[in-house]
C-alpha cells in the first residue's frame, strides 16, 4: 500500500490528535499489520513502513490501495485482522 502523494504522520494511536511517532512520504509503501475503529468510527490501520522500523497508526483516509495485496513476510499468507 502506497501513502498519498503529500505524505503523513504516523500517530501513536488510532485519533488524529494523538502523539505523531514519525512519518510517511508521499509515495512510500507500508505494509498494513491490523486495524480498527476509533470512538468516532474512522478506520485507521497499523502500519510498519517499507524497509525500516518505522511504525504506527494512520487513517484509511490517508492510505490508497494496490492490489494484490502483498505478503510481507513471506509465509505465503496475507492476514489483515483487527487490532
Amino acid at each position: 500500500m502506497k501513502a498519498s502523494a503529500n505524505g503523513w504522520n504516523l500517530k501513536s494511536a488510532p485519533y488524529a490528535d494523538c502523539d505523531n511517532v514519525g512519518k510517511v512520504s508521499g509515495g512510500e509503501r507500508v505494509w498494513y499489520h491490523c486495524w480498527d475503529f476509533n470512538s468516532y468510527d474512522n478506520m485507521w490501520v497499523y502500519v510498519r513502513v517499507a524497509g525500516t522500523n518505522k511504525h504506527g497508526w494512520i487513517s484509511t483516509d490517508n492510505i490508497r490501495d494496490e492490489i494484490p495485496y502483498r505478503d510481507d513476510n513471506g509465509d505465503g499468507v496475507v492476514a489483515f485482522e483487527q487490532c
